[in-house]
């Protein structure tokens, strides 16, 4: 009975020593497929080093662009007053998206009424600012030259309205006052002589012995004399009361109010001739200087009104957005602009040119692969657009700088032949570049490389079975293999995980 349980407990002890056994090999398994180098039980696993063919491929995506390319959008040049082509444009002619242009095609033409209403308005102003500008001009040197002349005809007249109102009050209004008694007096000295002459014909005619008809003739004409001097006497009568009570007072008023006048004249002529020359030196200026602005801002339109009609700067096929690096900005938003009678605003871009040929690929490189490239590196594209096609590949371009956090950009250029006529710009692509290869490499599993201090150790297994910590050089790293440039010979093992810390130094060895 005892013996029969001994042999149960043997059973069953090897059968678990095999479950151990197949666990340890599963697990040596791990390293490149290959069994480990030693199955002994409690044995660390190793990795052989051998040469072998070793490189680092990158496939990168992007998007097949062009070189050269061109915006379109109607940009007017910026004034003090915002001009009518401000604002929403309305598109009377637009080119169809994927239609194929060259260099003055007509690509756009906007409406050009409110601007030409604009323009006929500025024409208007500016031939009125010159006939201005003329006739100032013609006026100004005048003005000056006649200023001293209206001063001294000024100075003139008030000094000879200041003689005439003294020579009237000393002298002139007494004179007239003589004049006027004197009149009377002489009107009333031919009233009473025509008067005597008629008494003493009467007496006269009474004693000599004149025919009565010739009598009445002289008495009768005498009569008319002495009628007429009543008449002349009461007229200078009336006329003297007259010019005594109004004629005098008003002269002298009529002289007082022409010094108050010319006094004002001359004030007015002092102070006002000097500024108002420069009032039109002034003007004038400004008329020219207005007619300069709006000559300016006139040219400034007729440039506005030209760039309404957009031609194509270049050869290309003409795409509906905006196209930048391979990238194509659209929407039905702005498609449904892009037609007869639609709306679009100033510094919109609203088609793109692009040249199709040369193609390039732009491409975004992560910054951790920014030092695999370098211009002039060779590569092979493939396009969605048609896989199993396999394209020539150069780098030409690549950033210093970020093109965006951890993003660098790069350029590619396409070896294209007749039959890749069918690739545009804008289609997806995709290039592997192979940064680094060698036919010999040593290298190992990076898992293998261990790191202290900025050096790189491995451990080795000697021919005695101890283990060695040697430092060692590592070259590049791809996947999971990293190159040893120098530490490291072929056929030696190494230790693919870090000894425990249980491990005596003895089985650990020395650095080597």
């Amino acid at each position: 009975m005892n013996w029969a349980k001994g042999f149960a407990c043997l059973v069953v002890m090897a059968m678990f020593g095999g479950i151990v056994f197949n666990q340890e090999v599963g697990r040596d398994k791990r390293l490149d497929g290959k069994a480990p180098t030693s199955a002994a039980e409690g044995k660390p696993a190793t990795h052989k080093v051998a040469k072998k063919p070793f490189k680092i491929e990158r496939t990168m995506t992007g998007i097949l662009t062009a070189e050269e390319t061109a915006e379109i959008s109607y940009r007017p040049y910026p004034t003090v007053q915002p001009p009518p082509s401000h604002g929403s444009l309305t598109i009377r002619k637009i080119v169809e998206h994927g239609a194929k242009v060259i260099q003055g095609d007509l690509l756009v033409a906007f409406d050009t009424t409110k601007i030409d209403e604009v323009l006929d308005n500025l024409a208007m102003e500016q031939k009125v600012l010159e006939a201005s500008i003329k006739l100032a001009e013609e006026e100004l040197p005048l003005a000056e030259k006649s200023a001293p002349a209206e001063l001294a005809a000024a100075e003139t007249a008030k000094k000879r309205a200041d003689e005439e109102l003294k020579y009237f009050l000393e002298v002139g209004r007494a004179q007239a006052v003589k004049s006027e008694e004197m009149y009377v007096k002489s009107s009333k000295f031919y009233l009473e002589y025509a008067q005597e002459e008629l008494r003493q014909l009467q007496k006269m005619y009474k004693a000599n012995d004149l025919t009565e008809e010739t009598e009445q003739m002289i008495l009768s004409r005498q009569k008319n004399h002495v009628e007429s001097a009543q008449f002349y006497y009461q007229s200078a009568l009336l006329e003297r009361d007259y010019f005594l009570k109004y004629g005098l007072p008003n002269k002298e008023k009529a002289l007082q109010e022409n010094q108050v006048r010319q006094e004002l004249q001359l004030e007015k002529a002092r102070k006002t001739l000097g500024p108002t020359a420069i009032q039109k030196r002034t003007a004038l200026a400004k008329s020219r200087s207005d007619h300069d602005k709006n000559l300016v801002r006139l040219g400034k339109l007729h440039k506005d009104r030209s760039a309404m009609t957009i031609h194509s700067p270049l050869d290309g096929i003409v795409y509906h957005g905006k196209f930048h690096q391979g990238k194509w900005t659209h929407s039905d938003a702005l498609e449904n602009k892009l037609i007869a009678n639609g709306s679009v605003s100033p510094d919109e871009v609203i088609l793109t040119v692009v040249k199709p040929r040369p193609v390039v690929v732009h491409l975004t490189i992560e910054e951790k692969d920014v030092h695999l490239l370098k211009p002039g590196m060779p590569g092979t594209a493939k396009v969605l657009f048609h896989p199993e096609r396999k394209l020539v590949a150069r780098v030409t371009k690549l950033s210093s700088v970020p093109a965006s956090p951890g993003k660098f950009a790069a350029q590619v250029r396409l070896e294209i032949g007749a039959d890749d006529a069918d690739l545009m710009p804008g289609m997806a692509c995709s290039v592997k570049f192979t940064p680094y290869s060698k036919q010999d490499a040593i290298t190992v599993p990076t898992r293998c490389l261990h790191e202290e201090d900025d050096k790189h150790f491995v451990y080795v297994m000697a021919s005695n079975g101890k283990q060695q910590k040697r430092e060692v050089t590592p070259g590049r790293a791809g996947g999971d293999e990293t190159e040893i440039l120098a530490g490291l010979r072929e056929e030696e093992e190494i230790l693919v995980e870090r000894p425990s810390s249980k491990t005596s130094e003895k089985e650990k060895g020395a650095l080597q």
